[in-house]
């Protein structure tokens, strides 16, 4: 079993990204990778599918972070659109759909439950979020589900996106997602 989990770079003005923060805290186990991501629209997929490639995980968590949030957000569906703000490069799309053939929307297909125990086991606060935005965090969880759906590879994948403040602690967010990757890498 293997899972890769990855974080995004700090972007915009920001010296941080709470993500990244948290992926610093993950425990380094056996049968886990973390890497980090440019905030790019194709840039973040393009780096995600070259470590798909060369990785071959079993689970894939990504990792984003959320102005908004004040918990965890198990990001249950990735839209087929492009946002309207610029990404960390300065590119900005100019078309809407981020797949022209591809599904409106392509749903996690990691469990809910279990991320859901062991998180409540944590006391992490959490919830199920219908909306990753159109930011690069929607982007690169849309080009994923769609390359492990069009090439038929039988990998689970899915998005939580960390409040982008001290709402909850990078300490203890880690704590919870550590005893998740411990789950998960247990159940094979």
């Amino acid at each position: 079993m293997k899972i890769l989990l990855t974080a995004f770079e700090a972007f915009a003005d920001d010296e941080i990204n709470y993500s990244k923060e948290v992926l610093k805290k993950i425990t380094n186990i056996q049968g886990l990778v973390k890497e980090v991501l440019p905030v790019e629209y194709l840039g973040s997929f393009k780096k995600l599918q070259s470590l798909i490639e060369k990785e071959q995980p079993n689970k894939i968590i990504l990792l984003g972070e959320a102005r908004k949030y004040k918990s965890v957000g198990f990001e249950v569906i990735a839209i087929n659109e492009f946002g309207e703000k610029p990404d960390s490069s300065g590119y900005i799309h100019t078309k809407r759909k981020i797949i022209a053939t591809g599904d409106d929307g392509l749903f996690s297909t990691l469990d809910y439950a279990v991320f859901a125990k062991e998180l409540t086991n944590k006391n992490v606060n959490f919830f199920r979020s219908f909306s990753a935005g159109t930011y690069v965090c929607n982007a690169v969880l849309y080009q994923c589900l769609h390359y492990l759906k069009t090439n038929r590879l039988n990998i689970k994948c899915g998005f939580f996106h960390v409040p982008s403040d001290e709402t909850q602690s990078t300490d203890s967010i880690a704590s919870g997602l550590d005893a998740y990757l411990l789950a998960l890498l247990k159940a094979k």
